[in-house]
């Protein structure tokens, strides 16, 4: 965090030395029991722990319900030709695309391919490399 502005520093030294935290009643120095930015509101350490834990937990339960990719557990990131794919398989499909499409040249351009989803997911397994 960078340096504090002169105004902060005033605002800081202008506290009450004893704050009590609005969230569990506890008193104490205003090293433990932080005030903050709004008026007469300061919060302990341990609340701003339990707000961190809780916010942490929410925030995994929401990762973990986000859908997934039909080919592994990875969260899906890209959804191609109605499939929800990971970064890794997605880029194994452009990757298989474009060795699939250098031999056409222009026409590949005028005429491009339409793929169900069982060639995708045929391209998505494919390893990389040249």
């Amino acid at each position: 965090m960078g340096a504090l502005s002169k105004r902060q520093v005033e605002w800081w030294d202008a506290q009450p030395d004893a704050q009590t935290c609005t969230d569990c009643g506890n008193t104490g120095p205003k090293s433990t029991v932080q005030p903050q930015y709004k008026r007469g509101h300061a919060v302990c350490v341990d609340c701003i722990n339990d707000r961190n834990r809780r916010r942490a937990l929410n925030r995994k339960a929401q990762l973990a319900a986000l859908p997934r990719c039909a080919l592994c557990k990875r969260r899906g990131t890209v959804k191609t030709f109605g499939v929800l794919l990971c970064g890794q398989h997605f880029g194994n499909v452009k990757r298989e695309h474009g060795r699939r499409m250098a031999g056409h040249g222009i026409l590949g351009l005028l005429y491009p391919p339409t793929y169900d989803r069982a060639d995708v997911l045929e391209m998505a397994r494919t390893k990389g490399g040249a």
